[in-house]
């Protein structure tokens, strides 16, 4: 007796997807005012670094220190590979790894997705396989 997975509907992943690009929107429309409203309140800018190797950082928004914010671009990156992971069943780790093999996060979406379907049909088969040597 063939082995079937549950793969997601093509409803499901239309609807997935539906989502995934009204939330690209969104965050495109919210970076978009964002831009403009820290234009706006430009309000100082500190110089770092020693001589001609010296970086200039714009400071948008006074309530965050310097120093953080890097650590506040990693927190927005690792929420974004974690449910990437969690939707995909696989670790934050395996993630990583994909992004660091391409050259955009959505590219990294799409291998992971692919790597998901792949799991599954393998998956299929082994059970397949093992259920007819029984």
């Amino acid at each position: 007796m063939p082995v079937h997975l549950h793969r997601p509907s093509s409803q499901y992943l239309a609807r997935t997807e539906e989502a995934q690009a009204q939330n690209d929107k969104t965050a495109q429309s919210t970076a978009q005012a964002n831009n403009a409203s820290q234009e706006k309140q430009f309000n100082e800018t500190t110089t770092t670094g020693a001589g001609s190797d010296s970086e200039l950082i714009a400071i948008f928004n006074p309530d965050i220190h310097v120093c953080d914010i890097g650590d506040f671009a990693q927190l927005g990156f690792d929420e974004q590979v974690k449910r990437l992971a969690d939707r995909a069943g696989f670790q934050m780790k395996m993630v990583q790894q994909v992004y660091q093999h391409v050259r955009t996060f959505k590219d990294a979406e799409e291998v992971v997705k692919s790597m998901h379907e792949a799991v599954l049909e393998c998956a299929e088969v082994e059970i397949g396989r093992r259920a007819a040597g029984e």
